[in-house]
Formats: C-alpha cells, sequence, structure tokens
C-alpha cells in the first residue's frame, strides 16, 4: 500500500531545484545589486530606503534609473516623476511578453499569476523555459517559483551589503559602476 500523494511533497523538491537552478547566476547578481544599493545611497537614500525599493521593486534596470533620479535634488519632480514611470514601464515591457509565454504552457490563477509576476526575472524566465520540468499540464510553478526567490534572496542581501559597503566606498562614478548594467546584459546573451 502506497502513502497518499499531498501537493506538498511535489512542490517542495521542484521548489529547490529551482532554486538551485540559478546559484550559478549568483556571482554575476552580487555586483550588480551593490553596484544599484552604492548608487542608491550616494543618491541620498538611506540604508532603509535602498533596502526597501529593492524588496518592493525587485527590477534592476528600473531601480538605477529611480536612484538616478535622487541623485543631487531629492525627490523628483512631477515631471521627473512621470518620466521614472515611463522609463521603468519600458525597460519592463518585455515581461509583458514572458508572462504571455509562460501562460501557454503554466495556467495559474490570479492570485499565483500576480505572485510569480512580482517576482520574474530575465534569468528566472529563461532557465524555467529551457530547463524546468513539465508537469502533466505544463511548467512547474513551483520550479518557476523557487528559480525566482533564487534572484530575489540574493539580490536582497547583496543590496544590504552594497548599501553598507557603500559608506566606505568613494564615488560610485570613479568605480565606473555604470558598467554594470550593461554587461549584465551582455551576460545573459
Amino acid at each position: 500500500m502506497t502513502a497518499p500523494h499531498s501537493p506538498g511533497s511535489t512542490f517542495r523538491p521542484a521548489f529547490w531545484r529551482g532554486f538551485r537552478a540559478l546559484l550559478p547566476l549568483w556571482p554575476g547578481m552580487v555586483p550588480f545589486a551593490a553596484a544599484y544599493a552604492v548608487t542608491a545611497r550616494a543618491g541620498g537614500l538611506s540604508i532603509w530606503e535602498t533596502q526597501l525599493m529593492s524588496l518592493t521593486v525587485f527590477a534592476g534596470a528600473s531601480q538605477f534609473a529611480a536612484a538616478g533620479q535622487f541623485v543631487g535634488g531629492g525627490l523628483p519632480t512631477v515631471a521627473g516623476a512621470l518620466g521614472l514611470v515611463a522609463t521603468t514601464f519600458l525597460l519592463n515591457a518585455r515581461h509583458v511578453l514572458y508572462g504571455l509565454s509562460l501562460s501557454r504552457t503554466l495556467p495559474l490563477p490570479w492570485g499565483q499569476r500576480l505572485l510569480a509576476a512580482q517576482f520574474l526575472t530575465d534569468e528566472a524566465y529563461g532557465v524555467t523555459v529551457v530547463a524546468g520540468p513539465r508537469d502533466p499540464g505544463g511548467l512547474s510553478v513551483a520550479f518557476l517559483l523557487g528559480a525566482e526567490l533564487s534572484l530575489y534572496a540574493v539580490w536582497n542581501a547583496s543590496t544590504l551589503l552594497g548599501s553598507l559597503a557603500g559608506a566606505a566606498l568613494p564615488d560610485p562614478q570613479a568605480l565606473g559602476v555604470g558598467v554594470i548594467f550593461p554587461l549584465a546584459f551582455l551576460g545573459l546573451l
């Protein structure tokens, strides 16, 4: 006689496979997140504000754009804020395409779809589509969430480290952190 099959018995292994699948990308994520934190701190954001943006926004390019708005002027003007929203939309429009692609093989209820969308990254999408396990109905939601939260964890830990180290480092422009963003996308290619 076999034990009944519980949903948690298949969720956890797939989640941890997704989490581990992104571990090789962590070394590339660490300097990118730390550079964002140093830039945000140089722009006048506190450690708390810098970390809060990482926890809630979780979009590196958008966070760099926002941090740039704060440099030398505190809060952006209305025009600056609208520009920031437009920039954020354009930088992240590709996620709409990722979501449409995933929805073909990973149908999710609205609550799960919103959760998955909040943590979706280029890396998590790519690894899930290419290497993610398949449930009978399509891709594994557990694998996707594991991959997404893997990068979320390292991004936020690295943001905190960058925020704390930012006080001891020279001006971000002198460090050349502006080159990290293009290099990150080159690495994705």
